[in-house]
């Protein structure tokens, strides 16, 4: 299993992103990929909402009703198609607990080149 924990400099440098440059950088790598739809977005902002909660530190520990509730999504479906797509395109690190009311464990994976290398 790959190290999950951020260092100090890639926790620095993530306090140095608002809001709005998340997001625009969330649209920059949406017109890469044409599957990118609102449930996406919407998602996206429920994971950045819970990522702030943790004071902009990796990994975030999630629970997928509360990703879906945040992100009025309801369909289970569109959840798990839109975390694999995250996954695909390297936005995020997704470690499943496969337990119903285990939580997983989330790293989200931005820095000014779009993404952690």
């Amino acid at each position: 299993m790959k190290d999950i924990k951020m260092n100090r400099t890639n926790m620095e440098a993530r306090h140095q992103f608002d809001a709005s440059t998340l997001i625009i950088m969330f649209f920059d790598i949406s017109e890469k990929y044409d599957q990118i739809t609102m449930s996406h977005l919407s998602i996206f902002l429920a994971l950045l909402r819970l990522w702030a909660g943790n004071m902009f530190q990796n990994p975030i520990t999630i629970t997928r009703s509360k990703v879906m509730r945040l992100a009025r999504v309801n369909a289970k479906t569109t959840y798990h198609k839109c975390i694999k797509d995250f996954r695909n395109t390297g936005l995020i690190d997704y470690y499943p607990s496969f337990h119903p009311q285990g939580e997983s464990k989330i790293v989200l994976r931005f820095t000014e080149n779009h993404l952690l290398s």
